[in-house]
Formats: structure tokens, sequence, C-alpha cells
């Protein structure tokens, strides 16, 4: 009686294997785009957050989202109550809120843009490395700036 039993049990194993095999096949088959992330950020502009403070008004709040697949970065934002013309407005980095550092990429528009990282630049945002810094006229060294960190 044994010898009977085998049978079935090398079709079950045959079956079982069968069916590890298609599942196998079915996780490579995902589109690696599948396990992207995508990471939210947001900034609090603020004439305080400058490196030294500065005395303003002033502030603002933007909103963006990077997309580990494509490595872009996209963003929205406001300003408000600014003391004259904005000069320039650009991401800085890497520094902590407390230190000051140079621009790494230029924004054009606070009200929407994007624009692809580097690895390096995408670690830094992610780290928590990156601060956003609106420059005008009256404080060309910038009048608000806010640290991009994580979430909405």
């Amino acid at each position: 009686m044994p010898s009977r039993l085998r049978p079935e049990r090398s079709a079950r194993s045959r079956r079982l294997r069968r069916g590890l095999v298609t599942v196998a096949l079915a996780i490579v088959a995902v589109p690696w785009s599948a396990f992207a992330a995508s990471v939210a950020f947001r900034a609090e502009l603020k004439g305080a957050n400058m490196v030294p403070p500065t005395a303003t008004p002033a502030s603002g709040y933007v909103q963006a989202t990077y997309d580990s697949q494509s490595r872009k970065l996209t963003w929205t934002g406001t300003v408000a109550g600014l003391s004259s013309k904005i000069t320039r407005i650009a991401f800085h980095g890497p520094a902590s809120p407390a230190a000051s550092a140079g621009a790494v990429q230029r924004i054009r528009s606070l009200s929407g843009g994007s624009t692809t990282l580097s690895d390096a630049e995408a670690a830094d945002l992610i780290g928590g490395y990156w601060n956003i810094t609106v420059h005008t006229r009256s404080h060309p060294a910038g009048e608000i700036r806010g640290q991009v960190v994580r979430g909405e």
C-alpha cells in the first residue's frame, strides 16, 4: 500500500512546485516602478529661520513630493508680506537648520515646478539637509527660509 501513496505525493509535489514557480515568476515580472516611493515634504518659510534671523513679517509655505523612481522633486508654494521684489529662490544645502549653505537647485517659481535630483542631492533632501530660501532686493542674502522636512 505505501507504493500507492507515493504517486499521489509526487503529483502533489509537482503541483506545489509549479505553484511556487508561478509565484516566483509573477514576483520577478512585477515592474520595479511598483516599488518606487513617493515621499512628501514641507517647509515653513519665516525670517526667524534665516541664519542670522531677519526681522520681517513675511511668511510662506511649500509642499513638495519626491519620486524615488524618476528622482523628480515637484513643489508648490506661496509667500506673503515680503519687503521687496523677489530676486531669487533656491533650495540650499546641505545644511542643518542652524547653518548656512550654498544653492543646490534654483527655483524659477515657488507657485509650482519640478527638477530632477542627483543621487547625492536626493540623499541630502531625504536626510533633512535642504532648505528653501527666498531672496529679495531688501534682503539679498535671504528674507525668509524654511528647512525642508518630511510630512505634508
